[in-house]
Parts: structure tokens; C-alpha cells; sequence
């Protein structure tokens, strides 16, 4: 008689490591889709975001009959002069009750500049409808954030001149519809902007820090050529030892740090922003506002008409500063 033999069977060594490698290599493959995945989303919801705007600007231009200014509430100084307009309210502030967020507006104190109290802490406030989702934050930063910036059009940003005005927003003037006379469908009202990190010790051209005291003297004040900005481009990387680095830091702050870009250059430029004045400190002087972002390959823009785009960063240098125009005549293709 034959007795059956009952052996359990488990699994070797190579058997198990061939398990693991095959686990390993599913895991490599899948987790760059899951984040492409998630980029995809943060990035449609940034797009959300700029449609929000866009519809803040209209529904603002529908009770007032024109866009709000670069800054609002200028000349509180004591003697009533141009030239203070870096305490002003922002254009952020002034889209507040179009976006939800009437009793926050209905705090704020016109009175006061917008860095002073009770203002500070209430513009520390984080509102998802101002920050892109994939641009990381400075975690040292107790601000409210600002991702997406007012367009200046193909100027220095800053501008005093009247005669300058270029974009659909101004620090002194504001635009309406009927002063597009190159097509709201053609123009950039909004853009993208990364933000700081809050380290004045280290220089970062992708967080939009800024190099002050960078000089402008022979450059075109409005639509400047490619060489020109290449120029002061480098000049600006030359001159990162006096930096500041609180781009965005704050949607309350009215300067082009704060809540501005100008399409004086491309999407994601190489250079970093520079502006002329050396006791400026938060933006409040002409210079390069570029706007940036972390989604690849380029930045989301919001037109006038309210559509949003997403732009190249190897766009043509001169159809970008037409395209930041608003008033300038040029014709306009495909991009």
C-alpha cells in the first residue's frame, strides 16, 4: 500500500524577488501617470480660476462702466500728490464682492494703506480664486498668496505716463471696453505669476525675484526689442545680490510684485525681473514683470472677452507684446 505524500509548496527566494522587481516596475510606470493626472487637474482648475476673473472684470465693468484702475484709492498723503499710489487698494481687492467674498471686501479699510492695519491681516487672508494649485508656497510665509497678475501691456509696468498706456490696466487711469480698440478677443488681461519664496538670501529667476537698481536708460518705454530686453536681461542677472523676493506674497498689494505682470517679454523668460529704482523695495517702479508659471511649457492668460489661453513660452517675442496691447493698431494671427 502506497501512502500519499501531502507537501505544501510556498514560494523561493528568486520566486519572491521576481514578485517584488515585477511590483516595482508596475509602480514606476503608474506614478508618473497619477501625477500627470493631478497636474492635469491643478492645471484646469488654474484655468477655472482665470475664467473666475474674468467674469469678476466684466461684472466690475458692468456697475462701474470701466475696469478698475492698477491701484484704487490713491492720493491719501497729506499733501494730495501723485506718486503714493504704492498704499492704494489692488485690482484684486476691488474684484472681492464678484468673486464671493463681499463681507471680506466690506472690511477693508479704504482709509488706510492696504499694508497697514486692519488691512494687513485681513489681506493675510488665502483665497483658492488668486493661487494656482501647482505653484508651491513658501511655507514661512503667513501672507495671502497671489498667482495671477493684472496686465500692463508691453510697457514697463509702473507707469505714470498717460501717454503710456498701453494695456488694459493702468496705476493711474482706468480702461473701458470701447478703449480696446484692438479687440478684447486680442488682448491679455491677466496672466500667470509664480510666487516668492520669501528668501531675500537666495536668488530664484523662476519664483519671480526681482533685481533692483537695474537701469533702463536707452531702452524703447514701450514695445522694447528683443535685444534691448536681452540686454537688461543679463544685466539683471548680473545684479542679483540686491533682490527681493516677495513676488505674489500678497493679493492686497497694489505694486507690480504683488498683483502685476507686463508682456514686455515671453512667458517663462530665461532673465529674471529687474526693475530701475534701488529703495524700491515691493515693486512700486518700472521694470520686467514677467509672467511665469509651473505648468510646462508655457503660462495660462486670460483676454479681455473673458476666454483663457494657454500661452507658449516660445511664442514670437513682438506677437507677445501685441498681444499685450490694447490700443496699438496691430493685426493680429493665430497663436
Amino acid at each position: 500500500m502506497r501512502r500519499s505524500l501531502n507537501l505544501k509548496r510556498g514560494f523561493t527566494l528568486i520566486e519572491l524577488l521576481v514578485v517584488i522587481a515585477i511590483i516595482a516596475i508596475l509602480i514606476a510606470l503608474l506614478l508618473p501617470a497619477v501625477q500627470q493626472a493631478r497636474e492635469a487637474a491643478r492645471r484646469t482648475q488654474c484655468k477655472n480660476n482665470l475664467k473666475q476673473l474674468g467674469l469678476a472684470m466684466h461684472n466690475y465693468h458692468d456697475v462701474h462702466s470701466a475696469f478698475p484702475q492698477l491701484v484704487h484709492g490713491v492720493n491719501r498723503g497729506a499733501d494730495g500728490a501723485w506718486g503714493r499710489e504704492w498704499g492704494g487698494l489692488s485690482v484684486h481687492t476691488m474684484f472681492l464682492p464678484y468673486i464671493d467674498q463681499a463681507p471680506l471686501y466690506n472690511l477693508v479699510d479704504q482709509s488706510v494703506y492696504w499694508h497697514d492695519n486692519p488691512n494687513r491681516a485681513l489681506f493675510r487672508t488665502k483665497l483658492a480664486a488668486f493661487q494656482c494649485p501647482s505653484d508651491p508656497k513658501p511655507g514661512s510665509s503667513n501672507d495671502g498668496f497671489n498667482n495671477y497678475g493684472a496686465s500692463t501691456g508691453p510697457n514697463f509696468g509702473w507707469e505714470a505716463d498717460l501717454n503710456r498706456v498701453k494695456g488694459m490696466f493702468h496705476r493711474r487711469y482706468s480702461t473701458r471696453i470701447r478703449d480696446i480698440t484692438d479687440g478684447t478677443s486680442n488682448t491679455i488681461a491677466f496672466a500667470e505669476m509664480t510666487t516668492g519664496d520669501n528668501d531675500n538670501g537666495t536668488y530664484v529667476v523662476q519664483r519671480g525675484d526681482f533685481a533692483r537698481a537695474q537701469s533702463l536708460a536707452g531702452i524703447n518705454p514701450v514695445k522694447p526689442t528683443r535685444i534691448q530686453m536681452e540686454t537688461y536681461g543679463q544685466s539683471c542677472a548680473a545684479g542679483g545680490g540686491d533682490h527681493r523676493s516677495d513676488r505674489g506674497l500678497s493679493w492686497g498689494n497694489p505694486m507690480m510684485s504683488g498683483t502685476g505682470v507686463n508682456t514686455i517679454v515671453t512667458p517663462n523668460w530665461k532673465y529674471p525681473n529687474g526693475h530701475e529704482c534701488g529703495g524700491c523695495g515691493s515693486g512700486d517702479a518700472r521694470g520686467v514683470w514677467a509672467t511665469r508659471s509651473v505648468h510646462t511649457g508655457g503660462s495660462q492668460h486670460l483676454l479681455g472677452d473673458g476666454a483663457v489661453r494657454f500661452i507658449s513660452e516660445n511664442i514670437d517675442f513682438d506677437l507677445y507684446q501685441s498681444l499685450g496691447s490694447s490700443n496699438m493698431g496691430e493685426v493680429v494671427g493665430e497663436f
